[in-house]
């Protein structure tokens, strides 16, 4: 229950009285979804980015911008920090990508990019994000997504692929010396 109370100029007072019973439910609801979706994305490790795309403007959560090294003070929060900071061999992959979403042709827009960290080393990192709302002729106005490190998964994949290789070109040699083992043992029968 709201108790408001007003003194009117004429020396009386006027008391209102609200049930707020919902609202105060609504608030606790909005409060529990947000803290669930915060523990979601923290276990996850995954950034959040929020671009309003006609300014520019860009919010990186603070897991977005550790995961390169950086923190609130280091970035302007607009969308070139990151796309300055995007390796020049995958920016037409993004554009791309970014065109092929923004003009529907993918239901959300997913790459994987390298971007330099703010040690100077490079993070491949996989984007996705959906854009959320559009102005009346279409044109998108506001776009969410995440930033997920991937640099460990992409570098177990390079070193499987080499292991693979190496195991290839063994079972070669094997294969080699025993073709060479029979063919001496033939010449010896003989």
């Amino acid at each position: 229950l709201e108790v408001k109370s007003k003194l009117l100029d004429d020396g009386t007072m006027v008391r209102t009285f609200a049930d707020v019973t919902d609202y105060i439910q609504a608030q606790q609801a909005l409060q529990s979804n947000e803290e669930r979706w915060k523990l979601a994305l923290d276990s996850t490790g995954d950034g959040v980015w929020d671009w309003y795309i006609q300014t520019g403007k860009e919010f990186f959560s603070p897991r977005l911008l550790q995961m390169c090294g950086y923190d609130g003070t280091d970035l302007e929060n607009l969308s070139e920090e990151f796309d300055s900071r995007t390796h020049p061999d995958d920016m037409d992959a993004l554009q791309r990508a970014r065109a092929d979403h923004f003009e529907r042709r993918t239901p959300s827009y997913t790459i994987e990019r390298r971007i330099r960290c703010k040690d100077g080393s490079w993070k491949w990192v996989l984007s996705r994000g959906m854009v959320i709302s559009r102005d009346a002729k279409g044109l998108p106005l506001r776009m969410i997504g995440t930033h997920s490190d991937i640099t460990s998964i992409l570098e177990t994949e390079r070193r499987a692929r080499e292991l693979l290789q190496q195991n290839r070109s063994l079972m070669g040699r094997m294969f080699n010396l025993q073709e060479l083992q029979a063919q001496r043992m033939e010449g010896a029968q003989r």
